[in-house]
Parts: structure tokens; sequence; C-alpha cells
């Protein structure tokens, strides 16, 4: 909202949705691992509530913080991105969002495949029809969402948060390739990144702010503190910094490809390849050095959920670094 109010980017209503329906499905990820596919959904399910009405309250709670958490900030952005706001499209977008909240939860945390596979393929062709007509768009992703809840019967399946682990000599590979949660951020923010860069540089506005959205990474940056039974191993072993070392390195390099996509737009606007490879490289660098300064030395250890460690302040510690660092290549690069 800063960049719409203060700096004058004018972001079309495509965009915004796919924003939108990208940042729903990161979100619903992580209430699908850190809420329905705990520990704590087995206990709720033995209360003495018929399954069907506790399914469907869970899945409208979920859906109701993704609406508060996701949708209302981007809805907010395109508002104060328009020269002259369309109220009727507003609302389109305000219903849209919600009804793509609850097909969000059900994509990711539905226990039947088939049902899953659906949601996901109805959010995507909801949001096509969307940029075509906001009012078909709209209807059609509240429908689906109405069918969803009456038709879904459970969630909380392991399947929806973690796939089969798989023997990895490279942790961050490993985490990449066992959880949904993480490879749907990563992905997520890749794309995100990508969309904003395009965005903003289509405008004029060149800036490496969208390079620093992939080190935003918190079930990669945080993977030592979501797991403290990996650490105390880890630190407990001789050749533990090394272990840590070869971790963030990986993350170091799984920033630098993820940032590619931003650092492509940014080459269409004329910058340098030297110092775009520079920019980009440092903001990798730095991201994972704070990350892993973090986890090594000042892992989060008191905590009950992993949501609490997915949403702890620190979190936005290494994407600052690697704004910091990459700024700092920008303004030394870029000709007096």
């Amino acid at each position: 909202m800063f960049l719409a109010l203060n700096i004058g980017i004018r972001v079309g209503t495509g965009i915004i949705v796919a924003s939108l329906c990208v940042a729903l499905l990161g979100a619903a990820s992580t209430i699908s691992r850190t809420w329905i596919g705990t520990q704590k959904w087995r206990i709720l399910r033995a209360f003495p509530i018929e399954e069907a009405t506790l399914v469907r309250q869970t899945v409208l709670v979920a859906a109701g913080v993704l609406t508060l958490d996701v949708a209302c900030p981007i809805i907010l952005f395109s508002v104060f991105s328009a020269d002259s706001p369309d109220a009727e499209k507003t609302w389109c977008t305000v219903l849209f969002g919600m009804g793509a909240a609850v097909v969000s939860v059900l994509s990711r945390s539905a226990s039947r495949a088939v049902v899953r596979l659906a949601m996901l393929l109805g959010l995507i062709v909801s949001a096509a029809l969307w940029i075509v007509h906001d009012g078909i768009g709209t209807l059609l992703v509240l429908v689906l969402g109405a069918v969803g809840l009456a038709a879904v019967h459970d969630v909380g399946a392991l399947h929806g948060t973690a796939r089969h682990a798989t023997a990895d000599p490279n942790i961050l590979l490993g985490e990449l390739r066992s959880s949904t949660m993480t490879l749907v951020d990563s992905i997520g923010l890749a794309v995100m990144s990508a969309i904003f860069t395009f965005t903003t540089a289509d405008q004029g506005l060149i800036t490496p702010l969208g390079m620093a959205f992939v080190t935003a990474n918190t079930p990669l940056n945080s993977f030592f503190s979501r797991n403290p039974s990996t650490y105390s191993v880890i630190v407990a072993a001789p050749g533990s910094n090394a272990i840590f070392a070869r971790y963030y390195s990986s993350a170091c390099v799984f920033y630098v490809l993820s940032g590619i996509p931003a650092a492509i737009m940014l080459s269409r606007s004329g910058v340098p390849l030297p110092i775009l490879l520079a920019e980009l490289i440092s903001c990798a660098a730095a991201a994972a050095l704070v990350a892993g300064t973090l986890e090594r030395y000042r892992p989060i250890t008191s905590w009950k959920s992993e949501r609490e460690v997915l949403r702890h302040p620190r979190k936005y510690l290494p994407p600052a670094a690697g704004l910091a660092a990459t700024t700092l290549v920008m303004l030394v690069g870029s000709p007096a």
C-alpha cells in the first residue's frame, strides 16, 4: 500500500487476482501444515461434535484467517493503486477473495485427492474467467466454495502437509521434496517476485525489491527452529558448523535461482548483466548469512505450535538484510 500511495504504482486487476490466488494458496498450505495437519486437529475431532459440522467450521475459520491476513491487504492495495476505483469491480474482488480463501483451504487440506485437485483447477479457471469478466469469475469461485463445503467430508490428512520423506544428503533439497508447505511457499514467492518486478519495471520503477521477496522463505530460513530434534542432534555432533554452512550455502544458491525471473524482468529495463548478478548474489548471500547465524546461535525453541515459528517477527530479518545488500550494490553500481 505504501507503493500505491506514495510512488504511484498502478497494478492491473488481472495481476491483482493472480497475486491473490498465489498468496492464498501459499498461506493455505501453511495453515494445512501447522494447524489442520497437526495433533491438535486429531484432539479436536475427539470432541462430541458432528464431524461434518466440525470440518465445515474449521474450513470457514481457516478461510476467515486467510481473508484477513492475505486477501484484505491485497484488495486494499488494488483499491489504492487505482486512478478511479470502480465500486462494482471492488466488490467483485472482495467476494472473489472470500470465495477463493475457502477454495484454497480445501485445495490444500481436503483428505480426498480428487477434491483437492478439483478445488485447485477450479480456482485457476475462476481467476482466468475473472480477468475476462469479473462477475462470472466471482460467481464461479463462490459456487465452487459452497459446493466444496457441502461435499467435503474430512480434512487434516498429513498428505496435504508433507509428502513421503526421502533420504537426501542435502537437507534443503530433502525439505523441499518432503514438505508441500515449503515447496508451495517457495514457488509462490518466486512467482510473486516476478510479478512485482514486472509490474514496477513496466512503470519505470527499477528496484531490486522483488529479488528480496524470494529470501522471505520462512520455512527454509527457520528449518532448524521448526525441527528442534534435528538441531539438537546436529549441534551435538562433530562438525556441526559445517552442516549449518552447507545448508545455508544451499539456501543461498536456491535464492539465486529463485530470483532469476525477477532479474530477467530487470534486464529488460536495461540494467547491465554484471550489476544484476551482483545484486542477486549479494541479496541471497546476505539473507542466508543472517538466517544461518540466527538459526545456529539463537534458534526459536520456546514454541508450542510450528505456526509460532513461521509468524515470529524475526522472519523479516533475512529479507531485510538481502534488500539492504542488493540496494547497496545497486547504488554503488549505478552511474553517477
